[in-house]
This record gives C-alpha cells, structure tokens and sequence, in this order.
C-alpha cells in the first residue's frame, strides 16, 4: 500500500515565489526612484527578500519528494524535513489516524507524518498487520481512561477559557486608556492602567500554554490505551444476529464502530447484503445503532476500503 500526499506545500511554494518577485522588483524600484544608496536601506531591503526567499524554501522542502510504502511485512518513508522511516510492522505498538496526519509509535521512537490523503486508510492497513493482544477490559482500567479523558478535556477548556480572558484584560485597559492615544499621551492614571494590564496578561498567557502542555501531555499514549480497550471490545463481544451468512466483521481505523456484514439476505441472491452496526457506550461497551435495509453488492472490497477487517477473529472463536 502506499500513501498519497497532498500538494498543498507546493502550492504554497508558487505563492511564496511569486510574492518573493513581487518584493524583489518593489526593492529594486524604490531603490532606483528614490536612490536608496545608504547602506542601512539596502541592508534592510537585502535582509527583508533573505527571510522572503527563506519562507519560499520552507514549505518547498517539507515533504519535498516524500513517499510512504507498506507491505505485509515492511514501512518505509521518505517525509518532513528529510526525514526517513524503515522498521519491521512487527516494531508498531500504536498508529493513529487524524484528519491527514498519521502518528506511528515504535517501541523505542515515534514518527508524525503530515499532508496524506488516504491517512485513515494507511492506519487501517498497518493495524490489520502489526501485532495485538487484547487487554483485560475491567471497571477499573475503564474508569481511569474515563477520568483521564474528562482531565484532558477540561485542560483544552481552561487553555480557551485563558485566551478569552487575555483578549478581555487588553480590552478592559483600551477602552479606560482610550484607542487612540500613543505611548508619549499616556497619563499616570494609563500607566498604572498599562501595569495593571500586563501584570494580569503574564499569569494568563503562563496559565494558557501549562493548560496547553498538560492537554498534549500523554495525549498519544492515552489515544493507545483507548484503542487497547476499543478493540479489546471488539473482538469479544459475541456477534449479533443477522440475515444471510456472514460475511464480514469490519472497525473504522479509530475503533469506535463495529460493521458486521451478512450477506445472501435473500434467499437465491448471493449478492444481497446488509449490516449491523455497533458503536461504544460511555463505559466502552458496544450497544446496537441500527440495521440497514437489504441492498445488492457487487464489489465488497471496495464497497468497504480502508476498513479494518476482525473477520478472522470471530472464525477462529467459531462464532
């Protein structure tokens, strides 16, 4: 299987090079017209199109030549700033999917891959070949998971709560100093203002980024224990009953739902399907969404692409 990355970053690359152009020729003219010769102007203007033309490089070589290549047995990627992956599927403990972002955690490094298109299905593909062995899901290790998402989830609260009130302390002093005065106008009356104001701006913005730390904090291992317990789940709980024969057990590349697939729902038509699907309670216990109506399929692998398939597991249980 192999990843497929946007071109966002190259069209960055022509915008930034056309604004590069832009600025170029707008030195060069003032530089004529107004006969800049001093050296602090062409010092200043030469400075300026350096940190342009490096904004230009930037974005031309993050991801510049990139590729990312999975079989049953290997990874190996090219990504970032010359960045570079090669490791056994076997050596993956964790991967997860988040909008065009794969994270993929080694036993001993992580790896954070950007800008890919198909990055939920390049998840679903390495869990269906890295190893797994199902936790002992009890109350306990539920309700530390609870507590512990609850924790992050107040933590991002806070972090907004902290920059809405940054942006209501610097309101507050503009509207008792005034929009309009400068710096040299300020009476001591504004500058005590001035002082209150940065003085209640420093602990808010120090509040911000620790509620920011402590949010991002054992993110990624949270994430793993989560899947741990979602899969878990999914690979024990008895199937339910349905139409047909059964055809397939499929799970999204982040475990929240469980596709059961049946097929021959009517009887002398092998192409008749439907499914049942499941998804998690709040105590990670699977509860029953609903069935769809019979339908006729006729390619069932791509009709399902980029799912994860648990099939196997409930044949080898003889369920």
């Amino acid at each position: 299987m192999q990843a497929v990355f946007k071109k966002m970053f190259r069209i960055t690359f022509i915008i930034f090079l056309i604004l590069d152009l832009i600025w170029l020729g707008l030195c060069v003219f003032f530089m004529v017209e107004k006969n800049m010769t001093a050296a602090g102007d062409i010092f200043g203007f030469s400075f300026v199109t350096i940190i342009f033309f490096s904004f230009t490089i930037i974005p031309f070589l993050y991801n510049h030549k990139a590729y990312l290549y999975i079989n049953d047995n290997k990874i190996v990627g090219k990504f970032g700033f010359f960045k570079r992956l090669e490791c056994n599927i076997s050596e993956v403990t964790f991967v997860l999917a988040q909008d065009d972002t794969i994270h993929i955690v080694l036993k001993d490094r992580k790896y954070y891959i950007m800008g890919i298109k198909n990055a939920y299905a390049i998840s679903a593909f390495i869990q269906q070949k890295m190893p797994f062995s199902p936790c002992d899901v009890t109350e306990a290790l539920v309700e530390r998971i609870k507590k512990r998402t609850q924790g992050r989830k107040k933590n991002i609260i806070m972090v907004f709560c902290a920059l809405g009130l940054s942006f209501v302390w610097l309101l507050v002093a503009v509207f008792l100093i005034g929009s309009s005065k400068e710096f040299s106008d300020f009476t001591q009356r504004d500058w005590g203002i001035f002082a209150i104001l940065c003085a209640l701006e420093l602990p808010t913005v120090i509040a911000m980024f620790v509620f920011a730390i402590r949010s991002g904090k054992g993110n990624l291992r949270l994430e793993k224990q989560i899947y741990e317990i979602k899969r878990s789940v999914l690979e024990s709980t008895p199937l339910l009953l349905g139409p047909g024969y059964l055809k397939s057990v499929l799970t999204n590349a982040g475990c929240s739902q469980r596709i059961t697939v049946y097929c021959g729902c009517v009887e002398n038509d092998p192409l008749s399907a439907c499914y049942n699907i499941e998804i998690f309670d709040e105590n990670y216990k699977l509860k029953f969404l609903y069935q769809t109506e019979i339908f006729t399929i006729e390619n069932f692998d791509e009709a399902f692409e980029g799912l994860l398939d648990l099939t196997d597991k409930f044949k080898q249980a003889n369920i």
